[in-house]
């Protein structure tokens, strides 16, 4: 980690972060889907 990189959770891969916000006791990725889906059908 640099100095100027000081936040370890921006040297967390995509990949790595995206199974774990998808985790059934996370369910932040179900979540954020579902809020997007409701937008986009509201402006259709």
């Amino acid at each position: 980690m640099t100095e100027e990189n000081n936040n370890p959770r921006e040297e967390i891969s995509l990949d790595v972060y995206e199974e774990h916000m998808s985790l059934y006791s996370v369910r932040q990725l179900q979540t954020m889907n579902e809020i997007m889906k409701n937008q986009f059908e509201a402006i259709r």
